[in-house]
């Protein structure tokens, strides 16, 4: 009769529990497209960050870079160096203009009043968080954990639905991962993937890794 009694309540017990735990993975996931508008919105507002940004195109096993560059963004400007189409670049926005330093001389060339960092190209390279300008993410799903840097993050993946103009028209169907540090939720990493609307063959990889800039962080000065 105890026996019974204790396997009763065990079975009780055991109910409870997994009751609890659904209730707390289900509360989890309702939140998850929460964390990651927090996350953006927390790195738009840092005074400086960095960032590394690889935009491939794929078709098959053919895979091309369209660049792969690593940035400082500040409340002052933008500097940027890397390869863009298979070209040596180091682009500079600053006070309302753009420089490109000749690769040959080392000097910049100057461009007055031309802000590139605001025109819609150029945006993973320039502007990396109007990637995530979207309206929403759907579907987000919790993937485990990963480390990057040394630093075990959660892996959120979810549909992004975008409004950037270019992002809709030239690609559909995306798809996103996301990258929030274990410890504070802080964005570390976003991967997105989509599909061309005029090659149906034809995939788009971005990669963009994020990281808090030291509060003293200098823009080169062109000269």
């Amino acid at each position: 009769m105890v026996f019974l009694v204790n396997r009763k309540i065990l079975y009780i017990a055991v109910t409870l529990i997994i009751f609890i735990l659904g209730i707390k993975v289900y509360l989890a996931n309702d939140n998850y497209p929460d964390l990651i508008k927090k996350a953006v919105l927390e790195m738009e507002n840092l005074s400086s960050y960095r960032y590394t940004s690889e935009v491939r195109i794929m078709e098959g096993e053919k895979v091309e870079y369209l660049s792969r560059v690593e940035g400082v963004k500040t409340r002052e400007g933008t500097w940027v160096k890397g390869e863009i189409l298979e070209t040596p670049v180091e682009i500079l926005c600053i006070d309302n203009n753009t420089y490109f330093r000749d690769t040959q001389t080392g000097r910049w060339l100057t461009f007055p009043g031309i802000e590139l960092e605001k025109a819609e190209a150029l945006v993973n390279e320039l502007n990396p968080l109007r990637v995530l300008a979207f309206n929403r993410v759907e579907n987000v799903r919790f993937r485990g954990t990963e480390k990057i840097d040394g630093e075990k993050c959660l892996v959120l993946e979810g549909r992004p639905d975008y409004q950037h103009p270019i992002l809709k028209h030239l690609y559909y169907d995306y798809e996103g991962k996301f990258y929030l540090t274990k410890k504070d939720k802080k964005l570390k990493r976003v991967v997105l993937r989509a599909k061309s609307r005029f090659n149906r063959t034809v995939i788009l990889a971005v990669r963009i890794t994020l990281r808090e800039g030291r509060a003293d962080v200098k823009l080169p000065t062109p000269g």
